[in-house]
């Protein structure tokens, strides 16, 4: 567990015919107002389905959401701090 658990917001993705936990992925408001990705994990067996996008995608939608419920604009900076061999996933 770490400092930011408390506040931060978990998503967990699922197959839907087993209820399998297939990947998960963790964001908080960062002091400063920014809010940050982190701890995305898939398990290896998922990862050529492109569930980790479809997570980074959820954690967007729920971001700008949480954001306009706050009264922030509509765009607000997301941050994720990643390891180097998996860079260029997040450019996707």
């Amino acid at each position: 567990m770490s400092l930011f658990d408390p506040t931060a917001t978990h998503m967990l993705l699922r197959l839907t015919s087993s209820l399998t936990p297939v990947g998960t992925i963790r964001a908080y408001k960062a002091p400063g107002g920014y809010y940050k990705l982190s701890r995305l994990a898939v398990l290896k067996e998922y990862r050529n389905y492109r569930f980790g996008r479809e997570l980074v995608l959820a954690l967007h939608a729920w971001v700008k959401s949480a954001a306009l419920t706050e009264g922030l604009a509509e765009h607000v900076e997301i941050v994720s701090h990643s390891q180097l061999p998996v860079k260029g996933f997040y450019a996707k």
